[in-house]
Protein backbone atom coordinates (compact mmCIF):
# COMPACT_ATOMS: atom_id res chain seq x y z
CA UNK A 1 0.00 0.00 0.00
CA UNK A 2 1.47 3.70 -0.38
CA UNK A 3 3.24 4.57 2.75
CA UNK A 4 2.21 6.73 5.03
CA UNK A 5 -1.30 6.97 3.38
CA UNK A 6 -2.44 3.66 3.40
CA UNK A 7 -1.05 2.05 6.25
CA UNK A 8 -2.46 -0.85 7.51
CA UNK A 9 -3.01 0.77 11.34
CA UNK A 10 -5.38 2.68 9.40
CA UNK A 11 -7.62 -0.01 8.62
CA UNK A 12 -7.29 -1.87 11.51
CA UNK A 13 -9.04 1.36 13.26
CA UNK A 14 -11.38 1.30 10.84
CA UNK A 15 -12.36 -2.33 11.29
CA UNK A 16 -12.79 -1.80 15.02
CA UNK A 17 -15.26 1.28 14.81
CA UNK A 18 -17.95 1.45 17.36
CA UNK A 19 -21.50 1.87 15.48
CA UNK A 20 -22.06 4.62 17.38
CA UNK A 21 -18.94 6.12 14.69
CA UNK A 22 -20.18 4.04 11.61
CA UNK A 23 -21.58 6.85 9.72
CA UNK A 24 -17.55 7.81 8.98
CA UNK A 25 -17.84 5.20 6.59
CA UNK A 26 -19.93 8.08 4.58
CA UNK A 27 -16.82 10.15 4.37
CA UNK A 28 -15.62 9.96 0.48
CA UNK A 29 -12.07 9.54 1.63
CA UNK A 30 -12.64 6.32 3.33
CA UNK A 31 -15.09 4.97 0.80
CA UNK A 32 -11.96 5.76 -1.83
CA UNK A 33 -9.48 3.97 0.97
CA UNK A 34 -11.54 0.46 1.06
CA UNK A 35 -12.18 0.53 -2.40
CA UNK A 36 -8.65 0.86 -2.98
CA UNK A 37 -7.84 -1.90 -0.52
CA UNK A 38 -10.63 -4.24 -1.64
CA UNK A 39 -9.76 -3.52 -5.60
CA UNK A 40 -6.07 -3.93 -5.37
CA UNK A 41 -5.80 -6.25 -2.61
CA UNK A 42 -8.48 -8.37 -1.46
CA UNK A 43 -9.94 -9.01 -4.56
CA UNK A 44 -6.70 -10.91 -5.46
CA UNK A 45 -7.34 -12.90 -2.12
CA UNK A 46 -10.69 -14.07 -3.19
CA UNK A 47 -10.02 -15.06 -6.67
CA UNK A 48 -7.19 -17.56 -5.04
CA UNK A 49 -9.30 -18.56 -2.32
CA UNK A 50 -11.93 -19.74 -5.33
CA UNK A 51 -9.43 -21.43 -7.04
CA UNK A 52 -8.57 -23.78 -4.40
CA UNK A 53 -11.96 -24.34 -3.46
CA UNK A 54 -12.54 -25.71 -6.77
CA UNK A 55 -9.31 -27.35 -7.34
CA UNK A 56 -10.58 -29.00 -3.84
CA UNK A 57 -14.04 -29.85 -4.92
CA UNK A 58 -12.91 -31.72 -7.96
CA UNK A 59 -10.46 -33.40 -6.39
CA UNK A 60 -12.88 -33.95 -3.56
CA UNK A 61 -15.35 -35.69 -6.59
CA UNK A 62 -13.30 -37.55 -8.00
CA UNK A 63 -11.58 -39.09 -4.63
CA UNK A 64 -15.33 -39.73 -3.55
CA UNK A 65 -16.63 -40.82 -6.72
CA UNK A 66 -13.72 -42.96 -7.51
CA UNK A 67 -15.01 -46.77 -6.66
CA UNK A 68 -18.71 -46.54 -6.19
CA UNK A 69 -20.36 -49.50 -5.77
CA UNK A 70 -23.75 -48.71 -4.37
CA UNK A 71 -26.09 -45.71 -4.42
CA UNK A 72 -25.86 -44.58 -0.35
CA UNK A 73 -21.83 -43.88 -0.47
CA UNK A 74 -22.77 -41.65 -3.87
CA UNK A 75 -25.42 -40.10 -2.76
CA UNK A 76 -23.54 -38.85 0.94
CA UNK A 77 -20.72 -37.83 -0.79
CA UNK A 78 -22.87 -36.00 -3.95
CA UNK A 79 -24.59 -34.58 -0.84
CA UNK A 80 -21.36 -33.00 0.93
CA UNK A 81 -20.08 -32.03 -2.71
CA UNK A 82 -23.41 -30.09 -3.50
CA UNK A 83 -23.31 -28.32 -0.27
CA UNK A 84 -19.69 -27.56 -0.37
CA UNK A 85 -20.63 -25.86 -3.78
CA UNK A 86 -23.70 -24.02 -2.51
CA UNK A 87 -21.30 -22.14 0.29
CA UNK A 88 -18.67 -21.99 -2.28
CA UNK A 89 -21.03 -19.57 -4.49
CA UNK A 90 -22.81 -17.96 -1.45
CA UNK A 91 -19.77 -17.00 -0.13
CA UNK A 92 -18.67 -15.80 -3.31
CA UNK A 93 -21.59 -13.87 -4.53
CA UNK A 94 -21.35 -12.31 -0.92
CA UNK A 95 -18.04 -10.74 -1.38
Amino acid sequence: LVPNILDVDIFMALACTPQAYIDIFDRLPVQGMLYCLWDHVLMWAVRARMALDLVDLTIQAVWGLQYMDSALPWCIVAAGLLRDMFNMMWWYWAH
